[in-house]
């Protein structure tokens, strides 16, 4: 699902107008994009939780020069699903 399919939804489903929910939907998505980058997580009920991770150094193959190359550590956003969703995907 793309951004604009989540606001023709919200147009729909809520009688918004379509201003409306293009603000509120990016008003989500920087929330949560500063939210992240403080470290902090997401935990929203009967859906899931947002996790910033710190993924450590490894190595990687480079195909295109067909060598090992570093990748250095660096910070990842995780998504944990709730029991709720788990068990949706599972019907």
């Amino acid at each position: 699902m793309r951004k604009q399919e989540i606001i023709e939804y919200l147009t729909h489903s809520c009688g918004l107008h379509r201003a409306s929910a293009i603000r509120a939907v990016n008003g989500m998505f920087d929330l949560m994009a500063s939210t992240l980058c403080k470290g902090e997580d997401i935990m929203i009920r009967d859906f899931g939780v947002f996790r910033v991770v710190d993924v450590p150094a490894r190595t990687s193959f480079n195909i295109a020069e067909k060598a090992m190359m570093p990748v250095p550590p660096h910070k990842a956003v995780r998504f944990s699903p709730s029991q709720a969703i788990k068990s949706a995907l599972r019907k």
